[in-house]
């Protein structure tokens, strides 16, 4: 993480980013460490990308290794909902802007990882529903699904 957040301070610049390998360093951490680093690499591997959604999913889909996939593709959805809150998007904008990025993904399986991941970050950024929900209502084919990623993930915030 710090990498990331360090990699744009040019008094302190990351020594462990290469930006034509996406994911390094998480391709040489222990295991341990992997599922969050490609989780949060997904940011790196995006600026490296030019913001491309669909690009970072094939790099997903190609540099990632199996097991760790997964949390690449929340890592997009994480990072679709953070940059629709950081320019301000509202209202049902905000959700078209999250679908169509959730959507780039190859197959259902990394739409919905993503997609559940954006309803997470969307409840934990502004500790409320709403606009998950919002999003949520956006979606004929995964309607269901989502609200129940929302409903479960707000129960367990209230925990």
């Amino acid at each position: 993480m710090e990498n990331i957040i360090d990699e744009d301070n040019p008094s302190n610049p990351s020594k462990y980013l290469k930006a034509d390998q996406p994911f390094y360093p998480c391709t040489e951490v222990n295991t341990e460490y992997k599922n969050q680093c490609y989780a949060r690499h997904a940011q790196y591997a995006l600026k490296t990308q030019g913001n491309d959604f669909a690009k970072v999913f094939d790099l997903c889909g190609k540099e990632v290794e199996d097991d760790f996939r997964p949390r690449c593709y929340i890592g997009l959805g994480n990072q679709a909902a953070e940059q629709s809150i950081s320019k301000d998007i509202t209202d049902g904008s905000q959700a078209e802007y999250i679908r169509e990025r959730c959507m780039q993904g190859p197959d259902a399986e990394t739409q919905s990882k993503c997609l559940g991941a954006a309803v997470r970050q969307l409840i934990f950024s502004y500790d409320s529903d709403v606009q998950a929900k919002a999003l949520c209502e956006s979606l004929i084919d995964w309607r269901a699904a989502c609200l129940k990623v929302s409903e479960e993930y707000m129960a367990e915030r209230r925990r």
